[in-house]
């Protein structure tokens, strides 16, 4: 059976591309086609100056690749003679693991999209060349940067990702379906355990056939994490896990009753229905009424779903789980073009109507002057949620390597528990001891 998938996790390869062997850049975008950083080798362009084309990589699903699309398009406007060939992942997972692998082949895009929380991953060797002189210089203009934000992208002592956004993880509901069964919504003081009580009291009011309470997030990290950190557990300390099989047992274990209980879909039908992208999601298409993933995704989310609504993730014993993320671009180490990369880079970052145009899809705008326009002029809900559950947000540090395999892990060991191949206690040690292995190879 295939890998039962939940949202912002599955590990799938390039969506809607070429085979990842070839490392080819999915869409060509004016000079140039050949892939692979460096690549983007200089060619006469008219009056005889010369064209840069350079290779870059984001994750997103089809709404975030026509904004993206639509960024680039104004950046190369304004700056004749650089143009892009694009690479797309329909989720973070997805664009990372393909990162690794094209480190490995010493073949990375020029310019990435990349997050705070897998820069070790990429921080030794050429894969991330350091912006400090580039910020230096004035190419990267960060002085309208939080220094929080600024921070999150720096390792050591180098800058290894300058920040464009910032985002956390909202817990969606279908409003319509909690108001028909009388089941009193959650809200950002709802705790696992309530929740838990909502979603199998939801399932007990009865929903259209065909439809679930909530998506089995068992094999989502970010619901792991967040459930961790609700017990004020660090998913990571240092270079070793920060839990134990026994605190996966109870992940596990909350999951496991909730499939029991019929509150959740058959792991077939989650594996056949759930897409990569929010777009394509269970919920999007109202076959679930409750699920986690980014805050930022509720626009396009309720563009298609009408009744969906979004609070911040459940808390637990010891308090909020939720965290901050900061996502941003970095320049790999081998480009001919850094110069040219950071240009965008500072462009994404400070230019206003760039920021207008993106919409705060991937998170609040990280630079002062762009999200306050965007909060004035687009008046989204994630600015909303993010006043009202700051206080709230903690920062992860970033992953040691090896982190990406051990969400393929969790999604291994929570499929083997949802087709019912394994109990709670056996699947849990199976996926600690896996962890541990991806984190100690590496």
């Amino acid at each position: 059976m295939g890998t039962l998938r939940t949202t912002g996790t599955r590990l799938a390869f390039f969506v809607g591309c070429v085979a990842l062997v070839t490392l080819a850049a999915c869409t060509p975008r004016g000079t140039g086609t050949t892939a692979g950083t460096g690549s983007g080798a200089e060619a006469p362009a008219k009056g005889g100056e010369s064209a840069v084309s350079m290779s870059y990589s984001w994750w997103g699903g089809d709404n975030r690749t026509k904004l993206q699309n639509a960024v680039v398009d104004q950046f190369e406007a304004k700056n004749a003679g650089i143009t892009f060939r694009v690479q797309t992942a329909g989720d973070t997972a997805s664009h990372i693991e393909r990162l690794a692998v094209q480190a490995s082949g010493r073949n990375l895009p020029d310019l990435y999209q990349m997050q705070d929380r897998f820069i070790r991953q990429f921080s030794d060797g050429d894969s991330m060349r350091p912006l400090d002189d580039l910020i230096a210089d004035g190419t990267i203009d960060v002085s309208d940067m939080p220094p929080e934000v600024l921070a999150a992208g720096k390792w050591g002592d180098k800058q290894l990702m300058i920040g464009t956004s910032f985002s956390f993880r909202g817990l969606y509901y279908n409003e319509k379906a909690f108001t028909t069964a009388g089941v009193e919504p959650p809200n950002p003081k709802t705790t696992w355990d309530q929740l838990s009580e909502k979603v199998l009291a939801l399932h007990q009011a009865g929903l259209a056939k065909g439809s679930y309470a909530a998506l089995n997030l068992c094999g989502s990290d970010i619901a792991f994490y967040s459930f961790l950190g609700g017990n004020d557990i660090k998913p990571y300390n240092g270079d070793q896990l920060g839990f134990t099989a026994a605190d996966v047992e109870s992940w596990f274990g909350y999951w496991d009753k909730l499939a029991k209980g019929g509150a959740v879909p058959p792991a077939a039908l989650q594996v056949e229905q759930q897409g990569n992208t929010t777009e394509d999601s269970m919920f999007a298409k109202k076959m679930v009424m409750v699920d986690i993933f980014p805050a930022n995704q509720y626009e396009t989310t309720r563009e298609i779903n009408p009744d969906t609504s979004v609070t911040g993730v459940p808390a637990g014993p010891k308090g909020p789980g939720n965290y901050l993320i900061v996502s941003g671009q970095s320049i790999s180490g081998r480009t001919e073009h850094a110069k040219d990369a950071a240009k965008f880079i500072n462009f994404f970052l400070n230019d206003v109507e760039a920021a207008k145009t993106y919409k705060a899809d991937n998170g609040l705008p990280a630079a002062n002057k762009t999200r306050e326009a965007v909060a004035q002029s687009l008046k989204l809900r994630q600015f909303e949620l993010y006043d009202e559950i700051k206080d709230d947000l903690t920062q992860q540090e970033p992953a040691p390597p090896g982190s990406a395999e051990v969400i393929s892990a969790l999604e291994r060991s929570c499929d083997e528990l949802a087709f019912g191949r394994q109990n709670v206690s056996k699947a849990a040690e199976q996926f600690v001891a896996q962890a541990k292995q991806a984190i100690d190879r590496s």
